[in-house]
């Protein structure tokens, strides 16, 4: 036997169809035929100095990594430090919210401690917990000044916070306030004319709604923010 099917007459074994197929598709690959999935061989896992398999670091902390060297603008020259997101960094819903705060000793934090229990109070109230949402900064950088609140000073930050959604990969983005509400949706606009209605932005659903600084300070937009809670509660049970 030499292992090809001399005889035209006699059925094909089923090794032999095997061999016949696997020569074929290697031959249309061979020349240019479209269709097949291109093979790739997996890249080998990052070692130690002792050759020991290192866990692969998830993408969010690898663009935190990025975002320490970052100079697209002239807030860098005053960063004390990067705050990333926190929480489920697979979650059906991201909320964003302004720039980062100082804590009491002076470390970085997402939002000031009443910001901070209020907007868990908030997620509660839509049946989930706080550990099950993503939340963010839209600007990433701290600075003692905290001074840029205008989102037109930190509009690079707007193109790194959508590198950020896209990691994870929400169905539905709350951007809180003025400056998440600007970065994300890149209008000139109010809160206030922004808010009531999803937005769409990369195959997710964005709502704008007040943040809870403004929330605390004005008692009057409990409301609208609600109402705003309501819809989001509303497109992720029907999603």
């Amino acid at each position: 036997m030499n292992g090809h099917h001399s005889n035209p007459d006699s059925p094909m074994t089923l090794t032999e169809l095997a061999s016949a197929v696997r020569k074929r598709i290697q031959w249309e690959v061979a020349n240019g035929v479209s269709g097949y999935p291109q093979h790739h061989p997996s890249a080998k896992p990052p070692t130690d100095a002792g050759g020991r398999a290192q866990p692969r670091r998830h993408p969010l902390h690898t663009l935190k990594e990025k975002l320490g060297h970052c100079q697209l603008c002239p807030v860098h020259a005053e960063r004390t430090d990067v705050v990333m997101g926190e929480g489920a960094p697979d979650s059906r819903l991201a909320i964003v919210v302004g720039a980062p705060v100082a804590d009491e000793d002076g470390s970085a934090r997402i939002l000031a401690p009443a910001e901070d229990t209020l907007l868990t109070r908030i997620i509660e109230a839509i049946g989930l917990t706080r550990s099950e949402v993503y939340v963010c900064n839209g600007i990433k950088c701290h600075t003692p000044s905290r001074r840029f609140e205008h989102p037109g000073e930190c509009a690079p930050c707007g193109d790194i916070l959508r590198r950020e959604l896209e990691i994870v990969q929400p169905a539905v983005v709350v951007a809180m306030g003025q400056v998440a509400a600007t970065l994300l949706l890149g209008q000139e606009r109010s809160v206030d004319e922004l808010r009531g209605r999803f937005h769409s932005l990369g195959g997710m659903s964005v709502i704008a709604t007040f943040d809870p600084a403004t929330l605390l300070a004005d008692p009057r937009t409990k409301r609208p923010v609600w109402e705003d809670m309501k819809q989001v509660q509303q497109h992720l049970n029907q999603s």
